[in-house]
């Protein structure tokens, strides 16, 4: 009877590794994602000399330096994936950028009217803010799927905080497409000419990761 059940624990440890091996390869996973970001600055347009005329009081011209940049804000972003399997799953997500605008105005000296100087100020003080969505989707990657921390492909990386839930961050590379002035306008009240601008905009996105697994003998 010795050798029999030797071969038998012998046979089970054997079958037992793979099973669990596959079983956990094919274990189907969903991730959904709420996350915050914080968004860094850039620096997107100037016109060095634009001329303002003020026409009540004959014709007087002043000169403006004119610069926009795109102000450090904050961002938020939804998002699911499916895992197949352990490592490569499929991913959407809603993202919303914040795209508050600084404008600086500089009159050049000596100034020729007040009304114009005035208006100068005027843009200085102003707050603009504008947002934009980002929908993306496509494939993920991620390496030690069962692990205390797990990075992805994708420059992130998520560390569990629980049993399903995850803290994720990531350092990403937003490309927005922006709408730059590139010269002054030829008159008043005229649109300037512009352009559309591909600009990186780099954000801290940290989020918290609710995880559903699908494991043998019962649901998500």
């Amino acid at each position: 009877m010795r050798p029999s059940v030797a071969v038998a624990i012998a046979l089970l440890a054997a079958l037992e590794t793979p099973l669990a091996a596959q079983a956990t390869r094919d274990r189907p996973t969903l991730v959904f994602t709420v996350s915050g970001a914080y968004l860094d600055g850039i620096r997107l347009w100037t016109v060095p000399d634009q001329p303002v005329d003020d026409n009540t009081n004959g014709t007087l011209t002043d000169h403006f330096l004119l610069r926009r940049n795109v102000k450090k804000t904050l961002g938020a972003g939804f998002s699911g994936t499916y895992y197949r399997g352990a490592h490569i799953g499929i991913t959407a997500e809603a993202f919303l950028l914040g795209l508050g605008y600084s404008d600086i105005c500089e009159i050049a000296q000596p100034v020729q009217s007040t009304l114009s100087a005035q208006r100068c100020q005027s843009i200085t003080d102003q707050d603009r803010s504008a947002a934009a969505v980002a929908i993306t989707g496509g494939a993920v990657y991620r390496f030690g799927a069962e692990e205390f921390i797990s990075p992805f492909l994708r420059a992130g990386a998520t560390i569990a905080a629980g049993r399903g839930y995850q803290i994720r961050w990531e350092i990403r590379d937003n490309i927005v497409g922006i709408q730059r002035v590139t010269g002054p306008t030829v008159t008043q009240g005229t649109v300037p000419p512009h352009e559309t601008s591909y600009r990186h905009i780099f954000s801290l996105n940290v989020g918290l990761d609710v995880i559903l697994e699908k494991r043998r003998g019962r649901r998500y």
